[in-house]
């Protein structure tokens, strides 16, 4: 089951710049530029919600379910047939690193940027620069960025981004006879067709 993330408010969408290098003082020495706090890595977002999360979900194959997001405490394992309910949906990735190599509109070459999250709603992406999240200059980026070359530095090709790194989507499931944990298979499970009636836990 592909998992599509909905935010449980407005879409995200943004672009920004971090800006690099250094200029020079009215001495001619060199002037260092202020430590910028780098982007959270990883990244999450929690409060996500999907279509599928109001059905029941039976795994197709073994799962092992664990502790938390991104944790490798294992507590139990689904088999084949095991039916649960899923009631939190957080996401966690790495933020992808990139850089301007073509001045275009704000975008100055040798400028740095990261996506945070994306996808969240169909083409949206989340940037942080300058230390913290953007999203005043979102038209600045008509396209989703990629990790494959658009080709020689340009006024169309002024972006490039370093290989893409994983974003996961961790799901916390239940069983029937008490069994929790959380699993970014989602693709393992099928999803019922029966509505879920059963109460979710606080998110």
């Amino acid at each position: 089951m592909a998992a599509v993330a909905r935010a449980a408010g407005a879409a995200i969408l943004g672009a920004a710049l971090l800006a690099s290098g250094a200029g020079a003082s009215a001495d001619g020495a060199p002037a260092r530029q202020a430590a910028e706090a780098g982007p959270p890595d990883p990244y999450v977002v929690d409060g996500l919600v999907t279509d599928g999360m109001d059905y029941p979900w039976t795994a197709k194959l073994r799962i092992a379910l664990y502790a938390g997001p991104g944790s490798r405490e294992r507590v139990g394992v689904l088999a084949p047939g095991d039916v649960v309910t899923a009631d939190r949906l957080q996401l966690r990735g790495r933020p992808w690193a990139g850089r301007v190599i073509h001045d275009n509109g704000p975008f100055r070459a040798g400028m740095r940027l990261w996506v945070l999250e994306r996808d969240l709603e169909e083409g949206s992406f989340e940037i942080w620069y300058g230390g913290e999240r953007r999203q005043d200059l979102a038209a600045a980026i008509p396209w989703r960025p990629s990790d494959e070359s658009c080709g020689p530095p340009s006024a169309s090709c002024f972006l490039r981004f370093a290989k893409e790194p994983k974003q996961e989507s961790w799901f916390r499931v239940k069983t029937s006879r008490g069994l929790v944990g959380w699993t970014a298979r989602d693709r393992d499970f099928s999803v019922g067709t029966i509505r879920n009636v059963a109460p979710r836990g606080p998110r």
